[in-house]
């Protein structure tokens, strides 16, 4: 009986922990949208997000709910995506966070972090400046 418990308890925080993840997946959607909308500036709340998670859920055909996204995510709202504090190179993790997933993290395997999405998308915005500005 005990290791039917534990085998379910197993069961459930990895569910919880893969939700989380693809939430979090879902949040940095919504901050790239959000930042593509407003000029690279990044939300400084999660009223900020309504709009583009309005965006986001009609694009991902998905049904995220809007408290629980909140609720799954905790997003850095000080940060500067601009002048992020610096990572370091041999870590395929940034130790720097924009999101931070409440109940942990899962291997990512061959989906992107989160925070490497917002990365990504900045370091494509910043190449387009500067190919703009030649």
């Amino acid at each position: 009986m005990a290791a039917l418990c534990l085998g379910l308890r197993n069961a459930y925080q990895t569910i919880r922990r893969v939700t989380s993840f693809n939430a979090s997946q879902f949040v940095a959607s919504m901050c790239i949208e959000h930042m593509k909308a407003n000029g690279d500036s990044w939300p400084c709340d999660w009223e900020e997000l309504r709009d583009d998670y309005a965006t986001c859920l009609v694009r991902s055909g998905r049904d995220w709910d809007f408290d629980d996204l909140q609720h799954r995510v905790e997003i850095n709202f000080a940060a500067d995506p601009h002048h992020p504090p610096s990572t370091s190179p041999a870590s395929p993790q940034p130790d720097f966070r924009f999101l931070r997933s409440r109940y942990g993290q899962p291997s990512h395997g061959p989906n992107q972090s989160p925070d490497a999405s917002i990365q990504t998308y900045l370091q494509s915005a910043s190449s387009q400046k500067g190919e703009g500005a030649e």
